[in-house]
């Protein structure tokens, strides 16, 4: 075995070595943190008295309200209904949803007449 060929095996085994005893306390300091998070997360729901936002894709909505996929878009569409877009993914607030036929003109035509 030539001395480059040793240098190049010493190398890669203390490489993993070094990876082998890193890795696991990383992992472990990633776990601790993200619960770290969650927790000040849920601490601050808490103290404002909000929970978690629920989203609810458009099929959901459609069920919910008994109409097709196509309704529940053209309201987006026409700005009767607020929508969370990330690509080509489209999110409605649960709260949004709910509050829709309270405000929604017909609603307000029904009531005044």
């Amino acid at each position: 075995m030539s001395g480059h060929d040793f240098s190049s095996l010493l190398r890669n085994e203390l490489a993993q070595a070094a990876a082998d005893v890193i890795l696991p306390i990383l992992r472990e300091a990633k776990d601790e943190l993200v619960a770290e998070i969650r927790a000040a997360a849920r601490a601050s729901q808490e103290r404002r008295g909000t929970a978690p936002t629920q989203l609810m894709t458009v099929s959901e909505v459609a069920e919910e309200w008994n109409v097709s996929d196509r309704t529940v878009r053209r309201r987006i569409k026409d700005g009767h209904l607020e929508s969370i877009r990330k690509g080509s993914l489209v999110r409605l607030r649960r709260e949004d949803v709910a509050s829709f036929f309270s405000n929604s003109p017909e609603q307000q035509n029904q009531r005044t007449s």
